[in-house]
């Protein structure tokens, strides 16, 4: 009988024993089964911000052309401009310069290298445009000399009016 105690009692041990490892092997296939969630949760994320920077560029470019084309609008109509009101006219553009380069460095966080090059030659672009201009409003508004109008003509030669 001593006998089959004792294999009752080794039994019983390994009962415990095996009962311990499927605990152990459950939770490390829980502990598993957890990672695997956390990874498709992290991807999922990560896709979903790529898209975002996407739109995002996307949103920058539909609204950086359309300032850029309303500038340029104004530049090019800075020619017929009455001369009266060149002033508010150069103060707008200078307004609308403005908010266009400071778009541009908020934007620049989330922008592709080559789409802020692009952007800031453009922006450097209607900076000279706009100074050249601005030189020949003041050349003609401000200087009354009797050959006048010879270096406005020579102004206007330089910057292609």
């Amino acid at each position: 009988m001593a006998a089959v105690t004792t294999e009752v009692d080794h039994s019983a041990g390994n009962s415990t024993t095996m009962d311990s490892r499927r605990n152990e092997i459950a939770d490390r296939l829980q502990k598993r089964e957890e990672e695997r969630l956390d990874d498709i949760q992290k991807r999922r994320v990560e896709k979903e911000s790529a898209g975002v920077v996407s739109e995002t560029t996307e949103f920058f470019r539909e609204n950086f052309s359309r300032t850029k084309k309303e500038i340029e609008d104004m530049l090019e109509t800075s020619t017929s401009v009455a001369k009266t009101e060149l002033a508010a006219h150069f103060d707008t553009t200078t307004v609308l310069l403005q908010k266009l380069q400071k778009y541009l460095t908020d934007s620049a966080m989330f922008l592709p290298t080559f789409e802020l090059q692009k952007a800031q030659l453009a922006i450097s672009k209607f900076h000279g445009n706009w100074h050249d201009l601005l030189a020949v409003w003041r050349c003609t508004a401000t200087w009354r000399s009797s050959f006048w109008f010879t270096a406005v003509a020579r102004m206007a030669k330089i910057v292609g009016l």
